[in-house]
């Protein structure tokens, strides 16, 4: 039997139990994290593919730019995690090259990003800023979308709240540190103890979703310089990650 994971938002009466942690696709497990963070990369390439023919630029520039940031950013997204996370991977090395249960770090995976912009603006001859501004808010949608799985994977909480967003997630399912506050504050629910905790992922889900709305608005300004747009996706994604230690 594949493993499951239950979430609770009490305070919003919404239950979700027994999520399914891995599925089986063409005969492999896969963890359902993996399949959102493909499907955030989809539809991150999609918007990137449209704003660069709204914005009449040359389509095969991007079509290779997308193609090629997916794959140094995975590089890139699952070295650092590899190097954060050494302990997990020094007993068994080859589980570094392991990709189907997951474990990616998304500022390895933005970096990687970025730097491959940086080479084909320069290989290409184009603005790199210009760049940055379509491809920054398919970055943004791609994060909201990839971020979903953290719901399925027992990831992406933070430390004991009781705010209005709170989520309870069974305590056998959790798998990110679990600190003391949080084990003295448990709650039972259907016979099964639930640790209460800010849902961090979802704070940053709805900072990308506000984040890639107010992208959209500012392009269609075209009095708006290159770089604007690009700059406040880093500035944003920054505070973003600063803001959500507080909760951690």
């Amino acid at each position: 039997m594949l493993a499951e994971v239950s979430v609770r938002f009490p305070h919003l009466r919404l239950n979700f139990l027994n999520l399914a942690e891995k599925v089986h696709v063409l005969g492999i497990d896969f963890t359902v994290f993996t399949l959102f963070i493909i499907a955030g990369m989809l539809c991150g390439t999609a918007y990137i593919l449209y704003a660069a023919y709204s914005d009449l630029q040359i389509i095969d520039i991007y079509i290779e730019l997308c193609v090629c940031g997916i794959i140094v950013g995975i590089i890139g997204g699952r070295l650092l995690y590899v190097i954060l996370n050494f302990s997990i991977f020094k007993s068994e090395m080859f589980q570094m090259l392991n990709l189907k249960n997951g474990g990616i770090s998304w500022l390895g995976f933005g970096a990687a990003g970025f730097a491959t912009c940086v080479v084909f603006s320069r290989m290409k001859d184009v603005d790199l800023f210009k760049v940055l501004d379509i491809c920054c808010p398919g970055a943004v949608l791609a994060t909201a979308v990839a971020k979903w799985g953290h719901m399925f994977s027992g990831t992406g909480f933070g430390r004991y709240t009781d705010n209005i967003l709170a989520m309870q997630i069974r305590y056998s399912d959790a798998k990110d540190f679990i600190s003391q506050k949080v084990s003295d504050n448990v709650v039972l629910y259907d016979g099964s103890r639930y640790i209460q905790v800010h849902p961090v992922f979802i704070y940053e889900i709805i900072a990308c979703i506000l984040l890639f709305i107010v992208c959209i608005l500012l392009k269609k300004n075209k009095k708006i310089p290159s770089g604007c747009v690009s700059g406040l996706c880093a500035a944003t994604m920054v505070a973003m990650m600063v803001t959500t230690k507080y909760c951690m």
